[in-house]
């Protein structure tokens, strides 16, 4: 499948074999399972982390986990952190410890999951978290050992497309010690514009649409491997290791030196990704002393054809690039004085890090080469001050509260040093209400890869020119740019947690957020007159006037700001007499069987709903020095480029769970929104209000057939995304759709359907 030579357009042919390779080695393997030995149940002995003390907003058990219908600690999470509408990245904790990211535990199966727990932000920051970030805490069981395939296939109704996956994965726990090894395959076909009916520009030859691809044929291939182990009785640690090689091919348009399409242009390209990481944590005294580090190789090729005139054939135009990534950071955490409210904590750090870019162009015989390096070090400290409660009796009428502070000076090769700091408060006056707020400044150096990517010139990308209101094919210019300035965030947050009625599971949540960005890096945005007069030398056009080709590498706005208020309801509702505990082998009507302590096929009724409304108050942009702000929301001073945003976004899910089954309704709607067509406020671009409907049912095979060793721990799970088929509809003043916003192009796949089998054993 990974061969040298391009990619072939796939209809899902490989995809099949892999199929039917993962189907062979998931059923095929049911008569070892029910031949293993009967396993004992296993007792589950669980105790909070002394350095996690907050109470936890939610706290999810196996049979909460059970009813989402995932597979693995990753999705689960994904979910979770859905639901909460974080914006950063969070912190985790696994098995009270604190972790690097989720890459050592990502993979490892739902059912490794004893409990996850949602703490308020800053909540982590005696143990390592910064301030005012999002803290999950992952229990895993302490005895586990599981092989799982997971097969899948996805068909858009529409037809053209499909897509097909297969997975292996085993897992060993035993206590601290845990080992998984994963193995992924994908493949996506090729989808054609004439496969959705786009309508092409007048100047385009017969049977254009079949030479050009909405979506690229993609064939992908993961493996990783994540062990951990305690070391020493005062040391623990983890390495993870991570392959991946995805080959990706296009289609840009005919190729028609003379009258009519000969043959497609087309782009290929390959990308290969190796990492590992290293965490070790250790326990000296009454401090938590830790180590990270991580390297990361990233290579790249890419063929483009190009146009070249009096050539009979296109020329292929080769980019090659390496990018690798050292990081390490050493970091000790414990306390520093004792308050009456309890200890103050301090968390000390510092890092290093070499992040460098290596690239060669080839075209016709001539060779240029570019390369760039960015070398950084970090010192930072950060303060937890308990000023009330704590569990102790001092001024306990304010309930438990308690402020942080973290300061960090970062110095960046090239873009100089700069001091950070970030402040939060954690206040819980009473045990179902909390309080949180958080405000900060950090400067960061843009990613070398935005820097010093070698330029690659795409032809054939259909483009929308608002100065003569015409869709044409351009050539389009990508890469780095050398002379992004370094950003700097500032950002204030503030957060209530309510929940009136604990026994129901009802939580209720409100956070407002403002943010503003300085020398804020972005993508070059879609089209508009305004972009085109702040940056003309982005634009390219022949003698006639008509747009030829456009850079769209990254960009420098002065500034960017945006103010939003996110509101949030959830309940959980155990039905039925007893509801909402977990589930073991005991409570199977069955009693103890072969499918050890992970079966969870007794759940019991529950129902979940969640639902949040987002509503961006304010955002404004700078496009260039000296310009006046641009109202990216109002209608009357329209926003530009693709950036304008809906005002209103609404996500809401309601599931429904019992022993063996699951259903799960996801909607999400936004409102309508604007972009300036050609310099007139008269002629407007106008996004149209979208709601999106996906649906998701699964079954376990016990619930099938109750005896069948054969469908014993097997799911089948059935996905609908896009119920509905609809489309964002794309239209100006006069409701017509320019020919680069047809609705195919905003979503090409539309309505599909994934069927899924999963089998553990």
């Amino acid at each position: 499948m990974f061969a040298s030579r391009r990619p072939r357009p796939s209809k899902g042919l490989s995809a099949w074999r892999a199929l039917g390779l993962c189907l062979g080695l998931t059923l095929g393997a049911s008569a070892a399972a029910a031949e293993q030995p009967v396993r004992q149940n296993e007792i589950i002995v669980t105790a909070p982390s002394r350095w996690l003390q907050a109470a936890p907003e939610r706290s999810l058990n196996g049979a909460d986990i059970a009813a989402y219908g995932l597979d693995t600690v990753g999705e689960v999470l994904a979910e979770i952190a859905a639901g909460e509408g974080d914006r950063e990245e969070a912190a985790y904790f696994v098995n009270g410890r604190r972790v690097q990211g989720l890459g050592s535990v990502s993979d490892l199966p739902a059912e490794a999951i004893v409990s996850v727990e949602v703490l308020p932000r800053g909540a982590g920051v005696s143990a390592g978290a910064r301030p005012g970030q999002r803290v999950y805490n992952i229990a895993l069981r302490r005895e586990l050992k599981l092989l799982a395939g997971r097969a899948a296939t996805r068909l858009a109704t529409d037809g053209g497309w499909s897509s097909s996956r297969g997975e292996l994965n085993f897992t060993a726990i035993h206590d601290q010690r845990r080992i998984s090894i994963t193995g992924k395959l994908q493949n996506d076909a090729m989808l054609l514009e004439s496969e959705r009916g786009i309508v092409q520009p007048g100047s385009s030859p017969p049977g254009a649409a079949s030479f050009r691809s909405l979506l690229p044929a993609a064939d992908r291939l993961e493996l990783s491997a994540a062990a951990a182990d305690q070391l020493a009785p005062w040391l623990s640690g983890s390495l993870t290791s991570r392959l991946s090689i995805a080959d990706r091919m296009s289609r840009l348009g005919p190729f028609a030196p003379t009258a009519g399409p000969s043959a497609p242009l087309e782009q290929a390209s390959r990308t290969m990704v190796a990492s590992t990481d290293l965490n070790l944590n250790g326990q000296i005294g009454s401090w938590q002393v830790g180590l990270f580090a991580n390297y990361i190789n990233n290579r790249s090729r890419t063929s483009t054809d190009q146009v070249v005139v009096a050539a009979g054939q296109p020329l292929p135009l080769t980019v090659r690039s390496k990018i690798e990534s050292f990081s390490g950071q050493l970091s000790a955490i414990g306390p520093l004085i004792t308050l009456p409210a309890g200890p103050v904590t301090l968390n000390l750090s510092a890092g290093a890090s070499r992040d460098s870019i290596r690239g060669r162009r080839l075209f016709q015989g001539a060779t240029t080469r570019s390369s760039a390096a960015l070398t950084g070090s970090t010192l930072s400290a950060a303060l937890d001050v308990p000023i009330a409660g704590g569990g102790g009796d001092f001024l306990a009428g304010l309930g438990d509260l308690s402020v942080s502070a973290e300061l960090s000076r970062q110095q960046v090769s090239d873009f100089g040093s700069f001091n950070n700091y970030r402040l939060s408060m954690l206040w819980r006056p009473i045990q179902r209400l909390t309080l949180s707020a958080d405000f900060g400044r950090s400067t960061s150096a843009p990613p070398v890869a935005t820097l010093d990517e070698p330029t690659i010139e795409t032809p054939g990308i259909r483009y929308f020119d608002p100065v003569r209101g015409e869709t044409v094919d351009v050539t389009l210019i990508t890469g780095g740019t050398p002379t992004l300035l370094r950003q700097t965030d500032e950002t204030r947050r503030v957060g209530v947690n309510f929940s009136p009625v604990s026994s129901l599971g009802l939580r209720l949540t409100a956070d407002y957020s403002e943010f503003r960005q300085r020398n804020a890096v972005s993508e070059f945005p879609s089209p508009s007159s305004i972009i085109i007069q702040t940056f003309p030398g982005r634009f390219s056009r022949d003698v006639s006037g008509r747009l030829i080709a456009v850079d769209v590498r990254p960009v420098t706005f002065p500034s960017r700001s945006e103010h939003q208020l996110r509101t949030g309801i959830l309940l959980d509702l155990p039905l039925g007499r007893g509801g909402g505990g977990m589930a073991s082998i005991g409570d199977d009507e069955e009693g103890p069987t072969d499918r050890g302590p992970i079966a969870l096929t007794r759940i019991r009724p529950r129902l979940q709903l969640s639902a949040a409304h987002t509503w961006l108050i304010a955002s404004e942009l700078v496009p260039g020095t000296g310009q006046p702000p641009i109202d990216l929301l109002s209608r009357e001073a329209v926003g530009f480029g693709g950036l304008g945003q809906p005002r209103h976004r609404f996500d809401a899910t309601v599931a429904y769970a019992e022993r063996g089954l699951g259903v799960r309704l996801s909607v999400q709607a936004r409102g309508s929104s604007f972009i300036e067509a050609n310099g007139s406020t008269a002629n407007v671009l106008r996004f149209g209000q979208l709601a999106s409907f996906s649906l998701v049912a699964w079954i376990r095979g016990e619930r099938l057939a109750p005896r069948s060793a054969l469908l014993r721990g097997v799911r089948f799970n059935l996905a609908v995304f896009n119920v509905t088929g609809r489309r964002e509809r794309v239209e100006d003043r006069f409701g017509l759709t320019p020919l680069s916003y047809q609705a195919a192009y905003r979503d090409p796949v539309g309505r599909s359907v994934e069927f899924s089998i999963r089998k553990t054993f």
